[in-house]
């Protein structure tokens, strides 16, 4: 059962841990990932290596707040942008899978999203 619209904080978690759950590609390595407790080792750090459509392997995006190698610069409506359109505040289009990834949040819950 997800906590209720009001607790943004345990919203945005469940959206990002329960429902849709970024942190499985957003971590180091699908086998350290820890479902039960995704917030040891790495939580969306990135650096999971994943192959793209073509084959070549690419490396995750790190989601974290860290402003240098993060997401920490970003505004609120450049992440929606980014979920909801699949282009990064910089221009750059998101690659495979995320071009696949869950779109169909509302925009309340893509704002949850990165609280």
């Amino acid at each position: 059962m997800p906590p209720p619209i009001t607790d943004k904080v345990g919203h945005g978690k469940y959206l990002v841990t329960g429902k849709v759950e970024c942190f499985s590609c957003h971590s180091p390595s699908f086998e350290n990932t820890n479902i039960m407790e995704p917030e040891d080792a790495g939580f969306f750090s990135g650096g999971n290596a994943m192959p793209d459509m073509e084959g070549n392997i690419i490396v995750t995006r790190n989601l974290t707040p860290d402003k240098e190698t993060g997401i920490g610069n970003w505004t609120q409506e450049e992440f929606i942008k980014t979920v909801k359109h699949g282009q990064r505040p910089n221009g750059q289009i998101v690659r495979y899978p995320m071009v696949l990834a869950w779109r169909s949040p509302t925009r309340r819950h893509r704002r949850f999203m990165l609280i």
